[in-house]
């Protein structure tokens, strides 16, 4: 068997777009489908702890430097923010924009992927990708915060706060 991790994150990838576009209808009439978007949430949260705890965690226990680290951790939170609050179409579509250039992050030879398939062991990803257990997400929040929080995560994926600094 031949083990890739690209291959299968890229496959992850292309179902998010997927279910994502399923969720907003047909581009020239959009309308929001609550059962596609809440399966894109789910897979789309299964696919971040995927590369939050293999591989950036795996790049990190390995000791190998890897610049575009932060920013997927950023968007990570953006996108965690964003799909807790309750979805209406500006939201989902404002879920589909942050989703399109995280990917690029991820994606190509100096993306997540294939620097992991280079620096760590592949069969192990590929095994804990494949193992990694389905996620549940807690009921969409109606919290009158949520919209400080989701605004904040935004404007950091924007690049338009700094990151934070570590502790000493």
């Amino acid at each position: 068997m031949a083990w890739d991790i690209v291959r299968v994150m890229d496959n992850q990838h292309r179902r998010i777009e997927w279910l994502l576009t399923e969720s907003l209808g047909d581009e020239n009439e959009r309308s929001l489908d609550l059962d596609a978007y809440a399966a894109f949430r789910e897979t789309m949260l299964r696919h971040i702890g995927i590369e939050e705890r293999l591989l950036l965690a795996g790049l990190r226990d390995a000791q190998v430097m890897f610049g575009p680290a932060w920013a997927i951790h950023r968007d990570h939170a953006a996108l965690a923010s964003l799909m807790s609050a309750e979805p209406d179409l500006a939201l989902v579509l404002e879920v589909a924009r942050l989703v399109d250039t995280h990917m690029t992050l991820e994606e190509g030879p100096e993306g997540l992927f294939s620097v992991c398939a280079r620096s760590l062991s592949e069969e192990a990803l590929v095994v804990g990708a494949h193992a990694y257990p389905e996620v549940k997400p807690a009921p969409w929040s109606k919290a009158d915060w949520l919209p400080r929080t989701v605004q904040a995560a935004l404007e950091l994926a924007e690049g338009r706060l700094p990151p934070p600094h570590p502790h000493p």
